[in-house]
């Protein structure tokens, strides 16, 4: 017989999470859209404070496990410590888990991401299709036939036994439509466990090994014939095995290198995490290689750039830049980057090098400083050099047309033709 509290502990984490082996003939894998890992670690954490919230006392000391999903503090998969699941130094919900949000979510915008053309970059970024066949095949692992049947079926069955024993703190659990006051509606135990598994489906694909041996961790304190039946296991098929889970650790684990720009995750998490909103500069340094560490990110919102993109100049052309501020506070200060380094003497919102040679070729960025002491800085853009009579010549109207924008006020001009 299990102590009080073992048997609650237990009792939480399996409630919490779930595991067993493939098929979802019952239940099929997320749709891309749900996966926001975030919303689902805090409805999770809602759904155990209020519906199950007697566990709270029935826990008691113990009951600080809980803490561990909600989206603010969650960071569960650095491994295992005393059979506790430890830190990583990462958040998980906007910040390590989000990398696959975005990848599966947005594919087309990550489907080609650059390799081996900025410098620094090492390797090729991670293909999308990768990263949603990993996380599928991870969850089918977990949320199976026999887990779902095991949910709808078969905890409810035993229900009353944990009622009978603690009738003070345990609600009865409900199975029709019209759920009374002071009644567990049966349907959240497997929204509970379906919002959870989806959350350890995404750690075990972010899967360095302490991921990975955290997942199959969870898994080895899921032996409900221990704590629920004598002499046979409810579920046999859990998955124990780090190695039976689809991991990508060169791409999506602290140590790996999402967009291959030669920086670690961690070391964009250390730069970039809070500069901006729940993880926005983190995910567009992660998985962009030209942002990385040293760099501000884009706030494109606030500061826009115009030309955008690629833009060809000839030989012996000029290049012009300018930039627009969107609420800001004033005074405003400028300064142009080429490759991440200052161009001295580039304070304007407009910048324009003449008589440019290939060595004007780069990126270009321009950052901006409000009084407020924010830093905000444009998308970048990319300039090529072309050889001279490579672009067609532009028409009268076109000439007249550049001839009034090339004489606005703001203009700073670093170099001159001679």
């Amino acid at each position: 017989m299990l102590k009080q509290k073992s048997f609650f502990v237990m009792l939480l984490v399996s409630l919490v999470i779930g595991l067993s082996a493939p098929s979802y003939a019952v239940q099929p894998p997320p749709n891309p859209s749900e996966l926001d890992f975030c919303a689902l670690l805090d409805s999770a954490y809602n759904l155990v404070t209020t519906d199950f919230a007697f566990l709270l006392e029935l826990l008691g000391d113990d009951a600080a496990l809980l803490t561990m999903i909600q989206c603010a503090v969650a960071d569960i998969n650095g491994g295992i410590v005393d059979n506790i699941p430890t830190p990583n130094g990462m958040l998980d919900g906007n910040y390590e888990l989000r990398i696959i949000k975005e990848l599966v979510q947005n594919p087309s915008q990550y489907a080609n991401l650059p390799s081996g053309t900025l410098p620094g970059q090492t390797r090729p970024g991670v293909n999308p299709t990768n990263v949603l066949n990993a996380y599928n095949a991870n969850y089918q692992k977990l949320y199976t036939d026999g887990m779902h049947v095991f949910l709808t079926t078969t905890l409810p069955s035993l229900w009353p036994i944990l009622q009978g024993r603690y009738p003070q703190q345990v609600p009865p659990l409900c199975t029709s439509p019209n759920v009374p006051p002071g009644c567990l509606d049966k349907t959240k135990i497997v929204t509970l466990f379906r919002s959870l598994l989806m959350v350890l489906a995404g750690f075990a694909t972010v899967g360095d090994d302490a991921s990975a041996n955290s997942v199959a961790t969870v898994a080895s304190l899921l032996a409900l014939c221990d704590v629920l039946s004598q002499g046979s296991c409810l579920v046999t098929d859990i998955e124990r095995n780090p190695n039976n889970y689809v991991k990508l650790p060169q791409f999506l684990s602290k140590e790996g290198d999402a967009d291959g720009d030669g920086y670690t995750n961690f070391e964009e998490y250390e730069e970039f995490a809070d500069v901006k909103g729940p993880g926005d500069a983190f995910i567009a340094a992660v998985l962009n290689p030209s942002i990385y560490p040293g760099q501000v990110p884009p706030s494109e919102d606030k500061v826009k750039i115009y030309p955008s993109g690629t833009i060809r100049v000839e030989e012996g052309g000029s290049i012009d830049l300018r930039v627009e501020i969107k609420d800001l506070v004033a005074p405003i200060s400028y300064r142009w980057t080429k490759g991440g380094d200052d161009i001295d003497g580039a304070t304007s919102p407009r910048l324009i090098i003449r008589d440019v040679t290939s060595a004007d070729a780069g990126i270009y960025q321009c950052i901006v400083t409000d009084a407020s002491k924010g830093l905000y800085a444009s998308a970048q853009v990319r300039v090529v050099i072309v050889p001279e009579g490579t672009i067609p010549v532009a028409s009268g109207i076109g000439l007249a047309v550049i001839t009034a924008l090339c004489s606005a006020g703001g203009v700073m001009v670093l170099r001159r033709r001679k």
